[in-house]
């Protein structure tokens, strides 16, 4: 019996070990192919073409697109009339169109001069940054609530929103930026800014009850890998949670030393429901401005019910429908607290 199951054992070897090595010989090839992909190439300045109507061009930008529309027999379109021009810098700065005096400011006396002093006005604008700030919260999948049945509410996810509004209105460098979100709180000149930052962690969906606790985890760390390669890196990491990717030259190990590095995060939690409250000061203290240095004293609160105190200092930064909302939820979850003291009915879901 032994000798027979050996030789199984060996026919099987030798039928796989061909396809084995394709295999291998597979995934090298499409390796070299990803390595040969444009984005991966180094940086180079081409050479600026040629044109045949030269009398269009205003800077060298303009020459790759005349270029490529002469090589199909295409003329650019007529230049747009002052209120157009207007209208579309409006438009794509702020995302609102131009008011009545704005209108009558620039069309009264158009110039290109003009134009410039109208487009830093804009960029100036706050509305600037909630236009702008908008895509880049599409990116890194905003949300205020968490998903799945019972949808609960993100605490304080407005306030990594406005973080990102008042990045792009104060022109932050964007590698500072990537570093705030990524490791706000190791940084050695961390702020209360830089603090807020790191809710990028907390902005996926997020599951309170799931039937596979172990999944779930799993599952979180593949929105921080595959989240974090798309919005940081543009390219998508997931495919490599199963197998080497097949189109970009990352394989599995690199997914999984990726996910190591987001392994120690984890979600604060209370008796399965996120900690609704903020990092505080001391009762008596100032709540911190955006610009502060953490101070020594700052406390993360674990408690599931803030005092009054609390909930009074964090009515000063926060909007007043979403402090009303706040009360009712801290209400709601001290009646639950009291069920689950005095015991549930029957059937009823105990939260772990």
């Amino acid at each position: 019996m032994t000798w027979r199951l050996a030789r199984v054992v060996c026919m099987t070897l030798l039928l796989c070990a061909p396809a084995e090595s394709k295999l291998r010989a597979d995934e090298d090839k499409l390796q070299t192919a990803a390595l040969g992909h444009w984005a991966y190439q180094p940086v180079k300045r081409p050479e600026i073409p040629n044109v045949a109507d030269t009398t269009w061009v205003r800077n060298p930008i303009d020459r790759f697109i005349l270029a490529k529309l002469e090589s199909r027999g295409l003329k650019p379109a007529p230049p747009a009339s002052p209120h157009q021009i207007l209208r579309r810098v409006h438009l794509g700065i702020t995302g609102l169109p131009p008011n009545l005096a704005a209108q009558k400011d620039f069309l009264d006396r158009p110039s290109a001069k003009l134009l410039d002093v109208v487009i830093n006005d804009l960029l100036r604008s706050p509305a600037y940054g909630e236009r702008w700030g908008r895509h880049w919260l599409d990116v890194v999948r905003y949300a205020d609530t968490n998903g799945y049945e019972r949808d609960s509410n993100k605490p304080y996810a407005w306030r990594y929103r406005d973080y990102v509004i008042r990045a792009f209105n104060q022109d932050k460098p964007f590698d500072r930026f990537i570093i705030e979100q990524l490791a706000g709180d190791l940084v050695e000149d961390a702020t209360v800014s830089s603090l807020i930052a790191t809710g990028y962690y907390l902005l996926g969906a997020w599951d309170d009850a799931p039937s596979d606790a172990k999944k779930d985890r799993y599952d979180q760390l593949d929105d921080f890998v595959n989240t974090t390669g798309q919005a940081f890196l543009g390219i998508s990491l997931g495919c490599a949670r199963c197998h080497d990717h097949k189109l970009d030259a990352f394989t599995q190990q690199d997914y999984y030393g990726l996910a190591a590095i987001f392994a120690p995060l984890e979600r604060p939690v209370v008796r399965g429901r996120e900690i609704a409250l903020p990092a505080i000061l001391a009762s008596g203290q100032r709540a911190p401005r955006e610009d502060d240095a953490i101070p020594a004293n700052l406390v993360n609160r674990t408690d599931e019910k803030p005092t009054p105190i609390e909930m009074d200092l964090a009515s000063k930064e926060m909007p007043s429908d979403i402090v009303k909302q706040s009360r009712t939820k801290e209400d709601s979850l001290a009646n639950e607290s009291m069920q689950l003291e005095l015991g549930h009915p029957e059937g009823d879901h105990v939260p772990p």
